[in-house]
């Protein structure tokens, strides 16, 4: 197809008789979230499809995911816009990678419905998480804890803790073993952490088992942070345009979409 014929199609389908029957664009809104599987994103005709079928920027919209298909890795400037433009964040795996998780995650849903559900945020059942960080960034940290708060009134989600005085280690993996959420708080000071890296980073990657322990990375500072974390991991990483926290204009914004996202894994994995 020449540009003009892609011109000619999306017309089509915004504007003739032959467009998008209106059964299917009713299931396209704002209160979905969309995988969007095997597009080249730096296709400039992909901007105009995604505005024809009305998904739009509202910030209480729910974020949509794209797995890029195209010969080189995605533009930069292609990748801000449709983030801010349509909420899709994008995935950093390879298509094998990616739909190998995916069934994993399947199978784990379904293993989960044949178990009676319980809400966590009626039946009482505490939800614990664990924050692993870097002292330096304990500032940050404890904006993460602000943030957190309506979560943990809500969804009665325990924070470890450790105290002066017990074994960091022993006390570190006593909680990992007890907590639904794993949050490692991502930063340059994070990497740098003898003790986090050689004595408990594998750890935490080893316990991120859908249904049972959820890790999420919070990318909180500026750091070369792809090339460390690997697989599924890569796409668990808050906030969800994969920007730290201290870049953002708005760090409260940053937080909230940090909140959210998380309330979001609450109520897939445990509601």
């Amino acid at each position: 197809m020449t540009g003009a014929d892609q011109v000619e199609s999306l017309k089509q389908v915004v504007q003739t008789e032959r467009k998008i029957p209106n059964s299917l664009l009713a299931e396209l809104n704002d209160s979905k979230t969309y995988l969007f599987v095997g597009f080249n994103f730096d296709a400039w005709y992909l901007r105009l499809l995604l505005y024809s079928l009305g998904l739009s920027d509202n910030a209480d919209a729910m974020p949509s995911w794209a797995l890029h298909t195209g010969p080189n890795e995605l533009n930069y400037s292609t990748s801000a816009f449709f983030s801010s433009r349509y909420k899709i964040n994008f995935l950093k795996l390879p298509e094998a990678d990616f739909v190998q998780d995916l069934c994993n995650r399947y199978k784990a849903e379904l293993g989960a419905a044949d178990e009676p559900a319980a809400d966590a945020a009626g039946s009482g059942r505490q939800l614990n998480a664990l924050i692993v960080s870097d002292p330096a960034d304990e500032a940050l940290r404890q904006d993460f804890l602000r943030a957190l708060a309506p979560l943990r009134t809500r969804y009665n989600l325990h924070i470890h803790e450790t105290l002066a005085g017990e074994d960091v280690q022993a006390t570190f993996e006593r909680q990992l073993a007890d907590s639904q959420f794993i949050f490692p708080l991502i930063s340059g000071n994070f990497f740098s952490n003898e003790q986090i890296i050689e004595q408990q980073f594998q750890k935490i990657i080893d316990a991120d088992v859908p249904g049972k322990t959820i890790v999420s990375p919070v990318l909180i500072g500026k750091c070369m942070w792809k090339m460390v974390l690997k697989g599924p991991l890569v796409n668990a990483v808050v906030p969800n345009n994969s920007e730290p926290v201290s870049s953002w204009p708005d760090p409260a914004a940053a937080w909230t979409d940090v909140a959210q996202e998380i309330e979001r894994r609450i109520k897939t994995h445990f509601s």
